[in-house]
């Protein structure tokens, strides 16, 4: 399900506070590289991102 983006964040975030616990988020924003140029992006609602089998992300340890 794709919405709107989101506003910007807020300024006041608690930089000292944020620690390496898991964060729940309710999305991320999605960007296209076509043509030379990336699109404005787009405001996804869903935690689990597409990915290629063979993503050279995923290493699985070759080299």
């Amino acid at each position: 399900m794709v919405t709107q983006l989101p506003p910007p964040p807020i300024s006041t975030v608690e930089w000292d506070n944020l620690g390496f616990k898991w964060i729940d988020t309710n999305g991320y924003v999605k960007y296209i590289h076509k043509d030379g140029k990336w699109d404005q992006g787009e405001f996804v609602r869903d935690p689990y991102i597409k990915m290629h089998i063979c993503a050279p992300a995923l290493n699985y340890g070759q080299e």
